[in-house]
């Protein structure tokens, strides 16, 4: 099911379907995390959820993908303040090229069941990557739409460092966020760090993240930073 979805966004989004299934390469990916956080705000109100994602990879470095998450906050202003399940459906292009992997594309937040709680949101990266370190900026933009008073920008910087000889890794993250999303009257900084380490098909990680919003009364719990441990496994 969520194959199809995301091969259906694809022939939408590019009309090249024919050249493209000749090469085309499914992942997928399961997890449980203790805690939702997204952009330095915890959307699951500090509860755990499971977590599931499919990713097609077509030729010329197209892709398209579809996560859900079974309980979450829409960011949307406009929307009423409770739970659902969270679909992320996103499209676009990457292709490594030489040390550095451009990306960019589409995603959309999809909140069923909710009201007012959609939006989308254009996106961008640049990875760079040395032996074991790595270095990613990326930059989303969500345009004033029906949920959105106004437009949103997000800047954010990832760098990363696998340790030599093991299969652990090290990420740090900052970010700034601007405009209808960031819950406050003035741009959100976020940051965190964490440390992930792989076993075959399985990962392990625990990450702390935090941000500096000042968010109104009924979002403090949300806002707060917190850990967040979680398993996932690759199929």
């Amino acid at each position: 099911m969520r194959a199809s979805v995301s091969l259906s966004l694809f022939v939408v989004l590019t009309g090249a379907l024919p050249q493209a299934v000749t090469s085309t390469e499914l992942d997928s990916r399961a997890s449980v995390v203790g805690d939702y956080r997204f952009r330095g705000e915890s959307l699951s109100n500090r509860r755990p959820v499971g977590e599931a994602d499919i990713e097609a990879s077509f030729a010329a470095g197209w892709f398209a993908g579809l996560a859900a998450v079974t309980s979450a906050y829409s960011r949307a202003p406009a929307a009423a303040q409770g739970r659902h399940s969270e679909l992320d459906v996103s499209a676009g292009w990457s292709k490594p090229l030489g040390l550095f992997t451009p990306a960019a594309g589409l995603i959309g937040y999809i909140y069923p069941g909710g009201s007012r709680t959609d939006s989308f949101e254009a996106f961008g990266s640049l990875a760079a990557r040395l032996g074991p370190a790595a270095l990613t900026a990326g930059i989303n933009y969500a345009p004033q739409q029906g949920n959105l008073g106004r437009d949103n920008l997000y800047l954010s910087l990832s760098p990363s460092l696998g340790l030599p000889g093991t299969p652990v890794t090290l990420r740090v993250s900052v970010g700034r966020e601007a405009g209808s999303l960031q819950g406050g009257t003035r741009a959100k900084i976020d940051y965190g760090a964490g440390i992930e380490a792989r076993c075959r098909r399985l990962t392990f990680n625990v990450r702390w993240s935090a941000n500096d919003s000042g968010a109104a009364a009924y979002n403090r719990r949300r806002a707060s930073a917190g850990f967040s441990i979680g398993v996932g496994a690759t199929f």
